[in-house]
């Protein structure tokens, strides 16, 4: 802008705020996002708060006649060659402008990324350059189809980016979202082991029966806990416990997390959604029991689907992170831990004891006598494994049952 524009009294003011509103707008968003560790991506709807003052900014000057096209042009050219540098979008969601121009342009032009948006810049910049030159139009006229040509163009892309986004999200899911309501209404405790899910939120959004979030003194893994959360302790015996003003004596469980299977004794599985979750209930005639919880390597589902900067779906894949199987045992009486694994491309090893052989590609059954539990006895194992990655490329554990006598109950679901 010339020397003109900021002694005039009408668009004077309207700068200021401008670059005043700009510089502070920069430096709170790097602010902000050098605070998240990890995070490769600017979030671009936040532009809503300076873009509207621009477009009054550039109307403005048009209209009182202090508007350079000569200057508008360099500043378009410098634009267009920034922009011919920039890199793709890292995140779909959260770069949707650029996300979805580029996508638009490549489609047509199959061009990169910077140069697409250099390209949609410098179209921009030469009609509002042009409409300049031509007094006899008012660039208002111009600006605003040229802003909802932009947009509604944008949001033709995004539109079908997010239907298709929204339906791979929404896949592993039941059908039915309320189906803790609709399978009862007594009140249902989310019991965590090692980690909480991304399938924790959405249940406890639709379900009202979810009355609490109970985790083990412990820290766990995965997503942050919200809400309501109390904690769980278990006796020597296997009387659980819960702290923290939840319900003291739950007999409504469900069980969601991906490394942790629960078993109590005299449950029944009032629901189940396989590969998703199951609730059980216990007996009323005393406290909830647990008969065992075995902390696995792989959850049997893969992680849920994402996208990356360009859009493109991620393949699935499991998460295998746990160095070790392990198992806390609650038994009335002596009995048997069998571990059963499928093996992997190649032999391994795991840690019973001595080191013990997995062949590749047969199964193989390890026995490991469990005494009973006592007020001052009772069996935590932890089994190391030697080997890094996920099946079928390494060993995956996929059955664990307790054998006492002719009865056997089964720990994996």
């Amino acid at each position: 802008s010339s020397r003109s524009a900021w002694r005039d009294e009408r668009l004077g003011p309207v700068l200021v705020v401008l670059w005043a509103a700009t510089v502070m707008f920069v430096l709170q968003s790097a602010f902000f996002l050098a605070a998240l560790p990890g995070l490769t991506w600017h979030i671009q709807r936040y532009l809503m708060y300076v873009v509207p003052l621009f477009a009054i900014a550039l109307v403005g000057g048009f209209s009182l006649g202090l508007l350079r096209w000569r200057r508008l042009a360099v500043t378009s050219a410098v634009l267009a060659v920034a922009l011919a540098f920039a890199p793709p979008a890292r995140n779909a969601f959260e770069e949707a402008g650029q996300f979805a121009i580029v996508a638009r342009v490549h489609a047509i032009l199959g061009t990169s990324a910077g140069i697409s948006l250099a390209l949609w810049a410098v179209a921009v910049g030469c009609t509002v350059v042009a409409v300049s030159r031509i007094r006899s139009i008012k660039l208002a006229w111009v600006l605003v189809p040229l802003t909802f040509g932009t947009l509604l163009v944008q949001s033709q892309q995004m539109w079908s980016f997010r239907a298709h986004a929204a339906s791979v999200l929404r896949a592993p899911y039941p059908d039915d979202l309320q189906w803790l309501d609709h399978a009862s209404s007594e009140p249902v405790a989310v019991l965590v082991g090692t980690a909480n899910t991304q399938y924790n939120d959405v249940t406890r959004l639709f379900n009202r029966t979810v009355q609490s979030q109970v985790l083990p003194y412990a820290s766990v893994k995965g997503r942050a806990v919200s809400g309501r959360v109390c904690r769980w302790r278990v006796d020597p015996v296997g009387v659980l416990g819960i702290d923290g003003g939840c319900a003291p004596d739950p007999h409504r469980f469900y069980l969601e997390d991906d490394f942790a299977r629960f078993t109590f004794y005299g449950q029944h599985v009032a629901a189940d959604r396989p590969g998703l979750a199951r609730v059980v209930s216990t007996p009323r005639t005393g406290p909830s029991r647990l008969l065992a919880v075995v902390s696995i390597l792989c959850p049997p589902r893969p992680l849920a689907t994402g996208f990356d900067g360009a859009g493109r779906e991620a393949a699935r894949r499991r998460l295998c992170p746990g160095s070790a199987v392990a198992a806390g045992l609650w038994l009335d009486q002596p009995g048997t831990l069998e571990l059963r694994f499928r093996g992997g491309a190649r032999t391994a090893k795991i840690v019973i004891n001595t080191p013990r052989t997995i062949p590749p590609r047969v199964s193989t059954t390890f026995r490991i006598a469990i005494p009973a539990a006592s007020s001052a006895t009772n069996a935590f194992l932890r089994f190391p494994i030697e080997w890094t990655g996920v099946p079928p490329e390494t060993p995956d554990l996929i059955g664990a049952r307790v054998v006492q006598g002719d009865h056997s109950t089964e720990l994996l679901y």
